[in-house]
């Protein structure tokens, strides 16, 4: 789930940021996930020990609690800045030509939740969610700005599904994974590699 910080979420009425979507009282308030009762004979094919309707309501709450929890512990953690090893490159291959759900509006009064807004990415994830853009929720400015020090970023005008499926994808992989030189020192060959 986007960060609050990024503007992600906003009351449908004023159009200012939220926090709603991990608040587990919110959830049950407006019967969301699990917690919508039209659910409850998913639940109670998932939980067929329990037989008491509203025990497995709240085995649904806990786990939607739960669930919310860590969503914030793994936002905490990717936040947290850290210098990979001098080893280590970062290269990200995302798609950016669908246009993709990136906002939502959510109604105060019925917990409705509409699309808000689209952006570029792949259908399932925005170019600005792949790069872990912090522009975002702020007023534009050039250059991006991310935690992640990427040696390379390409965009394939594919979706989701279809990055993998491209051959300038695995045509980039391969090269990355097989061919590339690791270091200056690596590209150039030696006296010895020639043969002679």
């Amino acid at each position: 789930m986007p960060r609050t910080r990024h503007a992600r979420y906003v009351d449908a009425a004023t159009g200012e940021p939220v926090e709603t979507p991990f608040d587990v009282g919110a959830w049950d308030r407006f019967g969301w996930g699990l917690l919508d009762p039209d659910e409850a004979r998913h639940l109670e094919r998932l939980l067929p020990e329990v037989s008491d309707a509203e025990a497995r309501r709240r085995i649904a709450r806990d786990h939607t609690a739960k669930c919310l929890r860590r969503a914030q512990q793994l936002h905490e953690a990717l936040d947290r800045p850290a210098t990979p090893p001098g080893s280590v490159q970062l290269h990200l291959i995302a798609g950016d030509a669908e246009a993709t759900e990136s906002a939502v509006s959510i109604d105060a009064e019925t917990g409705r939740v509409r699309v808000a807004q689209l952006e570029p990415g792949d259908g399932t994830v925005t170019r600005t969610s792949a790069l872990m853009d912090e522009r975002l929720g702020r007023p534009w400015v050039p250059r991006l700005r991310s935690p992640i020090a990427w040696n390379n970023v390409m965009f394939l005008f594919q979706d989701h599904l279809g990055l993998t499926k491209d051959p300038t994808f695995a045509d980039n992989v391969l090269y990355l994974l097989l061919e590339r030189p690791r270091d200056h020192r690596e590209a150039m060959p030696s006296r010895n590699d020639s043969g002679t």
